[in-house]
């Protein structure tokens, strides 16, 4: 996992067995979540099963989340940057909400 056990654990806003969830340090709209994988890996394309239904779960707490914080929210853009040339800045899959 990128950035240090201490960073993570201040910024954790929710978690699953697969899944930690953070608010984006530069977030591109309110709520801006990242749900980031314990394991790890370079691109989605490396999850196992079980990773993607433990994303699905997470993902979904989290947009339960973000529209009790906020009922405006209407939508949500849901996306991964898998390598550099797609704009991956960090070598941690990580998806962004």
């Amino acid at each position: 996992m990128y950035g240090s056990d201490q960073q993570m654990d201040d910024r954790m806003i929710g978690y699953n067995d697969e899944f930690i969830a953070i608010r984006d340090g530069y977030p591109v709209t309110p709520g801006h979540t990242l749900l980031i994988p314990r394991r790890h890996i370079e691109t989605p394309f490396e999850f196992f099963g079980d990773e993607m239904l433990a994303l699905s779960r997470i993902m979904r707490q989290q947009k339960r989340i973000i529209q009790a914080e906020d009922s405006s929210v209407e939508g949500f853009n849901i996306g991964f940057n898998a390598g550099t040339a797609a704009g991956q800045t960090v070598p941690h899959a990580h998806c962004h909400l």
